[in-house]
């Protein structure tokens, strides 16, 4: 243990992370899509701002601002009004986090996110620990799956033809679809493994009969083998 954070608390934050960590991938990663396909931006420019800004809100906002031509002063206090929620977070945790350097306090200033800090909130709740290494271990997962996103986003808005970019959206959101709805527990191996399945169904679906088609089936048929296979795994 160091500075009050023990390697136990920052491994199970990481743990807990993993299903929350999912839908943050899908959404820096459908928004590095978006930014180089539609918004027209270099795919680099489109991740590292993804990656340093992690306000995908303020983002949007920002780069909508950019396109109008209005002015970067205007557009930093825009990105500033709407991340102001992120400040009052980091003010909260702050207590936890004073055993650190001051370097250390300002790069976990930097990871808080809604899901990160009410993780954190539920945590202490629930085990009256007020040690930052939950929160540590749940908001470095967080931010590294988000920031693997928005690359991946970009590099499919950059490389993949119109066709193949509109097939991928629907690949993600059909895996989040199949774990909520077969209820899966969040296992190391089984869950990568339903999540290739799931996305190369739904890919196979979405280019051979549509999009929509594919949102449907892809999960329904994935989440019902899932369930078949508990069933006769329980006997």
């Amino acid at each position: 243990m160091r500075n009050g954070i023990s390697a136990r608390a920052v491994l199970r934050g990481g743990k807990e992370a993993a299903p929350l960590s999912l839908v943050y991938f899908v959404f820096s990663a459908s928004f590095g899509n978006f930014a180089v396909s539609e918004m027209g931006l270099p795919p680099w420019y489109a991740a590292g701002t993804t990656i340093l800004t992690y306000g995908i809100q303020a983002q949007i906002a920002a780069f909508k601002a950019m396109l109008a031509g209005e002015n970067i002063l205007w557009i930093a206090a825009l990105v500033l009004a709407i991340n102001m929620r992120f400040l009052l977070m980091s003010a909260a945790m702050a207590p936890r986090l004073k055993g650190l350097p001051m370097l250390y306090q300002i790069g976990a200033a930097h990871l808080v996110a809604n899901g990160s800090f009410a993780a954190a909130v539920r945590h202490e709740r629930s085990t009256g620990c007020r040690t930052a290494g939950y929160f540590l271990g749940f908001a470095l997962t967080v931010y590294g799956v988000f920031a693997c996103g928005a690359l991946a986003g970009s590099m499919i808005g950059g490389t993949l033809s119109p066709q193949l970019q509109e097939v991928t959206a629907f690949v993600l959101p059909a895996f989040l679809l199949a774990m909520v709805a077969s209820g899966i527990p969040h296992q190391r191996v089984f869950m990568p493994l339903m999540m290739s399945v799931s996305a190369l169904l739904t890919l196979f679906l979405a280019y051979w009969l549509s999009p929509s088609a594919a949102l449907l089936l892809g999960p329904a048929i994935v989440a019902t083998g899932v369930e078949g296979v508990r069933h006769v795994r329980n006997g």
